[in-house]
């Protein structure tokens, strides 16, 4: 009987230990995340009630909360829990958001951007999230993309003209009810994925070039013989 009650114990903290921890939301100031391979940190937020005072939510970035998240193809990236809704006519929110995001393995490069959204409307409501990313010294724009509600686009990717180790990502949020109304515009989640791709590592490089130099030099010997006879 203490066997069984043993063996019921060791088989029940088994199954604890293989369950996977999941992510949890933390707010976005000071947020510093870990994903996969991939660093996000260096947050920056800022919302503007427009115009100033009026009643759309979160009047602040108190309430932003971000999360480190893996979509089913295995790209790592963020889940932001904004929150937002605005249903007043002639008003908007704009909610601008920047973080950084750093590969730590040295022989991975961010490729691709992918941005999705769940903004929804109702009569006159608007919705929209442009998405900037800089890299490269100095820091300039290489990629935008758009997503919006109406029309419903709520699922874009930017295929970056190079790879980066590291990008600069900002996204603005604007969301509003345009009069007369009536009408509304709300967002509770904004996914960020980014893809990546393998580069060779430094002694690849290397022997790969010496291959290709003593290719070379046998071809030049082989044409120098033929030449001769």
């Amino acid at each position: 009987m203490r066997k069984l009650l043993y063996a019921s114990v060791m088989a029940m903290c088994m199954v604890m230990v293989q369950v996977p921890a999941l992510a949890v939301f933390v707010p976005i100031t000071g947020a510093s995340l870990t994903q996969g391979d991939k660093l996000f940190n260096d947050f920056t937020c800022n919302v503007t009630q427009i115009p100033p005072g009026s009643p759309g939510i979160p009047s602040d970035c108190s309430g932003i909360q971000v999360q480190g998240f893996t979509d089913g193809s295995g790209n790592f990236g963020l889940q932001f829990q904004v929150g937002a809704f605005v249903n007043t006519p002639g008003t908007a929110l704009d909610v601008l958001i920047g973080y950084d995001a750093t590969v730590l393995d040295p022989n991975q490069r961010i490729s691709d951007v992918h941005l999705r959204f769940n903004g929804a409307i109702t009569g006159t409501g608007f919705i929209n999230v442009t998405e900037s990313v800089f890299a490269g010294t100095p820091e300039s724009l290489v990629g935008q993309v758009f997503v919006q509600n109406p029309p419903p686009i709520l699922d874009q990717t930017i295929v970056l003209p190079a790879t980066y180790s590291s990008v600069r990502v900002q996204k603005d949020i604007l969301l509003g009810v345009n009069a007369p109304g009536p009408g509304s515009a709300s967002v509770s989640f904004v996914d960020q994925f980014l893809s990546q791709t393998a580069v060779p590592e430094p002694g690849s490089v290397v022997l790969f070039g010496t291959m290709m130099l003593f290719t070379g030099i046998a071809v030049r010997a082989r044409v120098g013989r033929k030449q001769s006879v």
